[in-house]
């Protein structure tokens, strides 16, 4: 004999059965609009997190390149100094050199300051730009004039007014030159 305080077995109905599967579906139901919920919230998060990182390779992408043309202001400022040292030294000739050991050691201190300042300029990506009897080119120098000259093909540089500057490859200051004409 089965003890006296065990429960009589339960019997389930179809009623009951039917019952209990409608409240599973309902609960199921309920359960699917949260996982999809769910899911559109992952979604966004996701396209969020690719925006936060996009943002973030190009704020790096700036301050690389910000980084790399710091430079070019106190370059600009530079150029006419150096313009002026060059030119200093184009106008003390060979005889001047010759005749006054003044103007051979003056003519050595600008060619040594010069000298320093190009390897300033080399270590930090700075580039003189001193096109002569290259084919003129848009993109980094500027004609000021033309000029014809005999047995020299067109669009050639045949004098170069100012030195131009490139720093990382970009441009600071076009030549400023003479070209031959074009044909």
């Amino acid at each position: 004999p089965p003890p006296a305080s065990a429960e009589p077995p339960k019997v389930e109905t179809i009623e009951a059965l039917r019952a209990e599967r409608d409240a599973l579906r309902a609960e199921m139901s309920g359960l699917s609009t949260t996982v999809a919920k769910a899911q559109g919230d992952n979604l966004t998060l996701t396209r969020r997190i690719d925006e936060g990182k996009n943002l973030l390779a190009r704020e790096e992408a700036k301050r690389e390149e910000d980084k790399q043309f710091a430079i070019e202001k106190p370059l600009k400022e530079l150029m006419p100094v150096i313009d002026t040292l060059e030119l200093g030294l184009g106008s003390i000739n060979a005889k001047n050199r010759a005749e006054d050991p003044n103007f051979d050691f003056l003519a050595k201190v600008v060619e040594g300051t010069l000298g320093n300042v190009r390897t300033v300029f080399n270590k930090h990506g700075i580039k003189q730009l001193n096109p002569l009897n290259e084919p003129f080119d848009s993109e980094s120098h500027e004609a000021v004039t033309m000029q014809v000259r005999d047995g020299v093909d067109a669009m050639t540089v045949i004098h170069v007014v100012q030195k131009g500057y490139e720093l990382n490859n970009r441009i600071v200051r076009h030549a400023k030159v003479v070209v031959t004409p074009p044909d």
